[in-house]
């Protein structure tokens, strides 16, 4: 099973139907080209590769989890705080394997 087959199972819209924004940039799906949604909570394309290339950390003083997965920081190599929630690094490499996924399929078609 490829990883977008994968993470559209795990990673479902919060309220279908609903306009979702981007927890990093406030972005709504209407403005971005991919929005990836995480139980609650959506990154867009710009900000998970943009988190994928500067790696930027939670400090140790925060004590927090991956809003997309659960996983606390302890766990993460790397956990990304957003203005209004976290994502891991294997999240980020997640969201990020699904847009070259697309990326790659649209330029076979």
């Amino acid at each position: 099973m490829d990883v977008a087959n994968w993470l559209t199972r795990i990673f479902k819209p919060p309220h279908p139907g609903r306009s979702t924004v981007c927890a990093f940039c406030s972005k709504p799906q209407a403005e971005v080209k991919k929005l990836i949604a995480g139980p609650g909570v959506s990154i867009c394309d710009v900000c998970a590769r943009t988190v994928l290339e500067t790696r930027p950390r939670v400090g140790p003083a925060e004590k927090q989890s991956c809003s997309f997965c659960g996983m606390d920081q302890k766990q993460a190599a790397v956990l990304v705080a957003g203005p209004t929630s976290f994502i891991c690094g294997e999240c980020v490499q997640l969201c990020v394997d699904i847009l070259d996924e697309e990326d790659a399929a649209r330029a076979k078609a």
